[in-house]
């Protein structure tokens, strides 16, 4: 009997130093609870009498978070529609969409900018219960105005590049009008094309605020425009475009850019002389990871020996090279080019972070 006094001593030490162990534990969680400087929420679904979640219960919210949100009254216990009432129904439908893909086990994060606010919050969701949600919600502002800062200076650098780029191509403009040989005069007239053609592309950056990426198969619409009127006999020739949706990093895009330029070029030139009438053809087709592009006519097709001194075709090979690509060329019912880019990253353009969320 003497050892149960003891025993019953060892269990109650045993329970007083778990209960000190806990509270340590638990005033360490909430010094970090309550010092942290990111926002920190604890929220739990509010299902329908059909069981479908239709919002969200706020149990817990540190003070970061409401700081960050503006609010004064206690977040504890209020729903998420009721504390972003100010936002569009079709932003807290998505969230609430986002809520649901974390609470299968898909943690996810989305940015989020509070309509009539000047602040952006990153907000981080995973699951820890079957109906609870961890939000940690980080305040993204400074990085989004020097993001801001960062795209207006590089839309001023495109935009000088591309008025430089014009005036170079004016005075060679300029140039051909007064020079004698027709020779002469065409040299600098395909010069001025090549030129225009490596504008466009930093024009087109410059429309989208895209940092260094250019939406390819928007860009090729506008240079086969382009081409058909400056290059094209309309009334021989008709210039059809058939594209893809596909993003192309800038450097890519000005070299593809300024191979279709030539190979436009060479077949208005060489294939439909006048009064030879046809179509040129020009496809951009995805393929797996990399990019199919083929410019084909129906002309007489190439010669046997073409012209060593040709620049246009030096420049497509070279530029293919460049672009660690590879060019095949078919000539048996006129001329048909076919440029196959591996690999080459291109994506169908995305909207920003928080379009996609909607």
């Amino acid at each position: 009997m003497s050892g149960a006094p003891s025993r019953l001593r060892d269990l109650i030490g045993g329970l007083r130093s778990s209960r000190a162990q806990f509270i340590e534990r638990e005033l360490r969680y909430r010094t970090l609870f309550e010092g942290v400087s990111d926002g920190f929420a604890m929220v739990e679904t509010v299902r329908d009498a059909a069981g479908g979640v239709i919002d969200y219960v706020v149990l817990e919210a540190n003070p970061a978070l409401h700081r960050m949100l503006g609010e004064e009254a206690s977040l504890v216990g209020r729903r998420q529609s009721e504390i972003l009432s100010n936002s569009p129904p079709a932003l807290l439908q998505a969230l609430l969409q986002a809520c649901e893909t974390a609470l299968k086990g898909h943690p996810l994060h989305f940015e989020y900018h509070r309509p009539g606010g000047p602040r952006w919050f990153d907000i981080h969701l995973s699951q820890i219960g079957r109906d609870r949600l961890a939000q940690l919600v980080v305040d993204v502002t400074e990085r989004k105005r020097a993001e801001a800062r960062q795209s207006e200076m590089f839309d001023e650098l495109n935009h000088r590049v591309k008025n430089n780029l014009a005036v170079v191509s004016a005075m060679l403009s300029m140039q051909g009008r007064v020079a004698h040989l027709p020779e002469v005069r065409d040299h600098l007239a395909r010069a001025v094309d090549r030129i225009q053609t490596i504008a466009d592309v930093h024009a087109s950056l410059y429309r989208s605020g895209r940092k260094d990426e250019v939406d390819f198969s928007t860009y090729l619409h506008d240079l086969c425009a382009r081409l058909g009127e400056s290059v094209v006999d309309k009334a021989r020739v008709q210039l059809t475009v058939e594209a893809e949706p596909s993003v192309l990093s800038l450097d890519k895009a000005v070299a593809l850019g300024v191979v279709v330029n030539e190979l436009i070029t060479n077949a208005a030139k060489h294939a439909y002389p006048a009064p030879a009438v046809g179509t040129i053809s020009v496809k951009l087709t995805r393929e797996g990871a990399g990019l199919r592009l083929q410019v084909d006519d129906s002309g007489p097709g190439l010669p046997d020996k073409p012209n060593p001194a040709g620049l246009g075709m030096r420049l497509v090979r070279s530029l293919v090279q460049q672009l660690g690509a590879t060019l095949d060329t078919d000539c048996r019912d006129g001329a048909a080019f076919t440029v196959r880019l591996p690999n080459t990253g291109a994506t169908e353009p995305a909207p920003d972070s928080q379009a996609r969320l909607l």
